[in-house]
């Protein structure tokens, strides 16, 4: 669905927008630029507020076939959700979108790029495949194996001078596709969705945004036989413990990462067979873990050293593949030493299990406390605590924006904060052993700038100031939302236009209205 932008048509939008809060207003212009304007106006429409599809209709001015292909490319993205309502004598369907969901599309180029590095270090054609394979997926949505590798390879041919590659690129794909599913980047996505609650139509939609020819008629794909091998319907944490084994057993040290080598190398060679009937979908949270993990790899080198953060990853890694997704949100599961040395990479720096044993209880008598070291008679294991991890990069950055606007006695006020809540205003500058005449200089400038909050205890009712007292107290999660557009947005500016550009062009037209 789309149309031809003009300067009335934009600066209506803009008009438009700038009456929605900026993170909706954000979101629909993602979905204008993405899907075009009747998607736009479908989505602006079931925000905040269920609707059914007579209900769009009207609120929109669409027609009805309009307003049912643009809800199918939403569902079919998973970015609108449907509910149905047994009450009654006729019961209908609900449409809601998700903005969230919506702005995740905007990580969609990081994802390309996370993968085509991760396996470009194992084999080129292998990260060029991958990266092919993740953006075709996020641009569909869900997509069938067979429709996923004749797009693809379709697009080979007419980009290749000469069409005799088509077979290995097709056993390329092909082996992309399941080292994904391997790696969890890739997960299958069922007929119905997996929320009992919401479930979210999977009917494809047509391959070329503006597509005239119908979709309903594929609705019948939920009716298909659904005859699947006994492994396809296990989780996919099952799935990888059938298919890659047991990964804690305790074997030699020595050998095994070599025949992991060469078990990854030899499933690379052999042809992999692939259902073509499997829809495939992304799975953002196995991302998310990845990104997690690369800044706290970043974290341990700056702070330790780099074979620290090497062991950091390597222990991360073996916890995914022990625990699966699920249990490595706040904490991994209990690792031994030796499986965090068998996943340590065999062109890294060798390490002897001393060094190792030295490396992993510094990390765990560290102030930050980025393992939990827990000893069972003569055996040790080892938890990584992501959640005390990530407070301490937000602490950090935190901490860098405080110290470059108010220098270092801002910084030194605002982590004596951290650690000694609601504080009164002299024990605050006794801490930090600032003078007090400025350290209350520095407390206004930053409670002005959101960083501290205060709260007065008036000591008579008339609220006098000299008998107030006045505590002090810092967060993160206010210090974090202190932060200007510009460093929220510049690690994630994947667009045309950025969310902080976009704030100051509202911004700014909010400006001219007044004027």
């Amino acid at each position: 669905v789309s149309t031809q932008s003009t300067g009335s048509t934009d600066a209506a939008v803009m008009a438009d927008l700038a009456q929605l809060p900026e993170i909706v207003a954000f979101g629909m212009l993602i979905a204008r630029e993405h899907f075009g304007e009747h998607v736009e106006r479908v989505a602006k429409s079931v925000h905040g507020v269920s609707k059914t599809l007579q209900m769009i209709v009207q609120h929109t001015g669409l027609n009805f076939r309009d307003v049912r292909n643009a809800l199918l490319v939403l569902m079919q993205h998973g970015i609108v959700h449907v509910r149905g309502d047994g009450e009654g004598e006729a019961p209908q369907d609900f449409y809601h979108l998700d903005v969230q969901l919506l702005l995740q599309r905007t990580r969609f180029p990081r994802f390309v790029e996370h993968v085509q590095t991760l396996y470009s270090e194992t084999n080129d054609d292998l990260g060029w495949a991958t990266g092919a394979v993740v953006q075709h997926i996020c641009l569909h949505g869900r997509i069938t194996t067979a429709d996923l590798i004749r797009d693809l390879v379709q697009q080979l041919q007419d980009s290749a001078a000469e069409g005799s590659s088509q077979p290995v690129a097709k056993s390329v794909l092909e082996r992309a596709l399941h080292r994904l599913t391997l790696d969890r980047f890739v997960k299958r996505a069922s007929p119905t969705d997996d929320k009992p609650k919401q479930p979210v139509s999977t009917v494809p939609v047509g391959k070329q945004r503006g597509s005239k020819r119908s979709t309903m008629s594929q609705i019948s794909m939920r009716n298909k036989k659904q005859k699947v091998a006994t492994t396809k319907d296990m989780p996919m944490e099952m799935q990888m413990l059938m298919e890659l084994g047991n990964p804690g057993a305790l074997t030699d040290t020595q050998a095994k990462p070599a025949a992991s080598e060469e078990a990854a190398a030899a499933e690379d060679a052999k042809d992999v067979e692939l259902d073509p009937d499997t829809i495939w979908s992304i799975d953002p949270q196995v991302f998310r873990l990845h990104f997690r993990n690369e800044a706290c790899q970043v974290f341990v080198a700056d702070l330790i050293c780099e074979d620290a953060a090497v062991i950091l990853h390597s222990a991360m890694k073996a916890g995914l593949a022990k625990g699966g997704v699920a249990q490595n949100r706040k904490h991994s599961p209990p690792l031994t030493l030796n499986e965090i040395r068998d996943a340590i990479p065999v062109n890294s720096t060798v390490f002897t299990r001393e060094m190792l044993a030295g490396y992993l209880d510094t990390m765990s008598i560290d102030n930050f406390q980025i393992l939990t070291k827990t000893t069972m008679g003569t055996a040790h294991t080892y938890k990584i605590n992501y959640a005390t991890l990530v407070k301490a990069m937000k602490q950090r950055h935190v901490e860098c924006v405080v110290f470059e606007k108010f220098g270092q006695l801002g910084r030194r006020l605002f982590r004596t904060l951290l650690k000694h809540d609601w504080t009164e205003q002299s024990q605050l500058a006794e801490r930090a052993m600032i003078p007090k005449k400025k350290a209350c200089t520095l407390l206004y400038s930053l409670h002005k700038a959101g960083f501290v909050q205060v709260q007065e205890v008036p000591k008579v009712p008339d609220h006098t100031v000299r008998m107030t007292i006045f505590l002090w107290s810092a967060s993160l999660t206010h210090g974090c939302e202190s932060l200007s557009l510009i460093h929220i947005s510049e690690p994630t500016r994947l667009l045309s236009i950025s969310y902080a550009v976009f704030c100051l062009k509202k911004k700014k037209k909010t400006i001219t209205k007044i004027k």
